[in-house]
């Protein structure tokens, strides 16, 4: 009997395919991640729970990819409150910085946020590049300011 991939295993060979090159490409190509946002985006709750569930496991490029499907330009913005965040959790720093840097304002702009654990890891992270050199005090300040404030907004609803 042949047994039939998940969506998470099909997203995960698609990414692993596009990130076999430079990272380079995924801002030089249009259109480059088109297959793998259709398949995301045919995700159900179950296949994201899976997703959620293996992402510890993908390597950092691959991270950095899945991070640019869920917000790339060219595509419809992928919706979710959750997974651009827990992949800066994930990531090691120097891609961290970059997600906050490039994606996470426009992430916190364009979802509620209503995990709490989500909002204390990136917390924790956050602490992680100050302690390692990779933002200053005063990115520091303002990110956990902000994710402070809107952790006491969701505790007062």
């Amino acid at each position: 009997m042949i047994t039939q991939k998940s969506k998470v295993e099909t997203l995960h060979e698609e990414i692993i395919r596009l990130s076999s090159g430079s990272t380079q490409i995924l801002y030089e190509i249009d259109g480059i991640c088109y297959e793998a946002y259709q398949i995301l985006k045919s995700f159900t709750i179950t296949d994201r729970e899976e997703l959620i569930e293996k992402l510890p496991t993908w390597s950092n490029k691959e991270l950095e990819f899945l991070a640019f499907i869920l917000h790339d330009d060219s595509n419809e913005v992928y919706n979710d409150n959750f997974l651009l965040g827990y992949i800066f959790t994930l990531a090691d720093d120097i891609l961290a910085s970059s997600l906050l840097d490039q994606w996470l304002i426009f992430f916190f702009e364009e979802n509620t946020v209503e995990s709490m654990e989500l909002l204390d890891a990136m917390l924790n992270r956050l602490e992680g590049l100050r302690l390692n050199n990779y933002i200053d005090e005063t990115t520091y300040k303002y990110w956990v300011e902000y994710i402070t404030n809107l952790k006491t907004k969701q505790q007062g609803l």
